[in-house]
């Protein structure tokens, strides 16, 4: 029998982080000051600051729970980049976002000079995934992305400089290695510790993001093609969003 996508489970393809709105158990518009990592692992994503918290909305993208942020919030993952990256040369990345804006580069998941998952520039919209302090390396989306609109993005980093785009399913260009650092690919090994944040990249927050983010799944491996398809389509029946 064919496994049924809408009831797989990230973790069952051994996910490492895992955060999903669907299982926020909060009322509608009420602030976020923890979102539980549903992997196993407890790397959840906190605020202890009020003013910086988002908020959660019970039909944000597709009717379903999303959480929302404002431009000022951002939620932290105590010691996510050293768990999770810096000892790895491969991983994958799968998320779901929808904003409403795109100026200032909105960073929606990283950590401040490390690494970067986010929208480009206000003139060419685009997934860049990046470590600052050695290279700008970027994977342009075949067309521009649109405000308030739900897409689901992934990439896969399948060796120490290389790696792919996807958006909706659909692989993208390859990514390009270019920029004012030195343009000699993804670093081997990331050698930085500390946390990850989700909805900017500093818990300043800087970067912030305006509009939604309902689902986040980091695996610290490449997934295959196959497995890959798996995750995002369950996001993308999840979430009312077409994906190949």
């Amino acid at each position: 029998m064919r496994a049924r996508v809408r009831h797989f489970q990230p973790k069952d393809a051994g996910a490492n982080l895992v955060l999903d709105a669907r299982y926020i158990a909060q009322g509608n518009s009420t602030a976020v000051s923890s979102w539980a990592d549903r992997s196993g692992n407890a790397y959840n994503a906190d605020q202890a600051t009020g003013g910086k918290r988002p908020t959660f909305e019970t039909a944000g993208v597709g009717g379903q729970g999303a959480v929302k942020f404002d431009g000022g919030d951002v939620l932290e993952i105590s010691g996510g980049y050293t768990n999770l990256l810096s000892a790895d040369n491969t991983w994958s990345l799968v998320m779901v976002t929808n904003l409403s804006s795109f100026s200032a580069q909105p960073v929606v998941f990283g950590r401040s000079n490390q690494f970067f998952f986010e929208y480009g520039n206000m003139s060419t919209v685009y997934y860049y995934v990046g470590e600052q302090n050695t290279f700008r390396t970027y994977g342009t989306s075949n067309a521009a992305m649109s405000t308030n609109t739900s897409y689901v993005a992934g990439f896969t980093k399948t060796a120490a400089t290389s790696g792919t785009l996807y958006v909706n399913g659909n692989s993208q260009a390859s990514f390009t290695n270019s920029g004012i650092y030195n343009p000699n690919g993804l670093q081997t090994t990331p050698s930085a510790t500390g946390d990850l944040f989700v909805g900017a990249y500093t818990s300043t927050p800087t970067f912030a993001i305006t509009g939604y983010i309902p689902f986040v799944a980091f695996f610290k491996t490449d997934l295959s093609d196959s497995m890959r398809k798996r995750v995002e389509q369950c996001a993308a029946r999840s979430w009312k969003i077409s994906c190949n």
